[in-house]
């Protein structure tokens, strides 16, 4: 069973190097077999297809991002701190798996076929509209100010880091930029910016 695991695991790894460097349509289950030195017959036994194992490619990407969503979602500490901790671990998450982020920008950025761009908008769009329902719970329990859009707020949340991400390297050359090797005083800055303009009283409640 354990062996069987390892595999699929083995698969998978090969897979998301595979469709972040070459795209869904420039990979075949052929190149992930033996990128991952199993048989074309393994990479079928376990997910059953290409498509398939792209999914499950993507589905494991948007996974960790949701454990942050359940970190955010909880009710230990004030809207601000629990923002800005995700903040910086969603950062945190994209620079400890390259490969995973650039696979979702290639989607973002350069959207190749209708199967690869639907199942990552699928994916992704899961993951963005349960963001936006913890911000959207937030506003109506009154620590986020009545004319906030969460989905907005979300949107500008990642976008924020994704773009910090994607530019880190260019913008070490402009001479007005001081926090590109900085990561955690840039995400502190995202919070104060960004959040402290549409949270009401630091995050409590406007009856408080």
């Amino acid at each position: 069973m354990q062996q069987s695991s390892d595999a699929a695991d083995n698969i998978l790894n090969a897979a998301e190097q595979l469709f972040a460097l070459k795209g869904y349509d420039g990979v075949s289950v052929r190149l992930v077999a033996e990128q991952a030195c199993v048989s074309k017959a393994s990479v079928f036994h376990h997910f059953g297809s290409k498509e398939l194992l792209y999914e499950a490619v993507l589905k494991r990407a948007s996974a960790e991002f949701e454990a942050l969503l359940g970190r955010l979602g909880g009710n230990t500490g004030n809207l601000r701190d629990r923002l800005s901790t995700f903040v910086k671990e969603h950062l945190t998450c994209i620079y400890d798996k390259p490969s995973l982020s650039h696979l979702l920008l290639r989607e973002v950025l350069e959207p190749g076929s209708d199967v690869s761009y639907t199942k990552a908008a699928g994916v992704l769009g899961s993951s963005f509209a349960k963001l936006t329902a913890v911000l959207r719970d937030e506003k109506q329990s009154q620590t986020i100010k009545p004319e906030t859009d969460p989905a907005l707020l979300a949107y500008l949340l990642i976008a924020a880091n994704v773009f910090f991400f994607q530019s880190q390297k260019f913008i070490q050359h402009m001479s007005e930029i001081d926090f590109a090797g900085d990561n955690s005083r840039y995400t502190e800055a995202v919070v104060t910016y960004l959040l402290d303009g549409v949270l009401s009283h630091s995050g409590v409640p406007a009856d408080h």
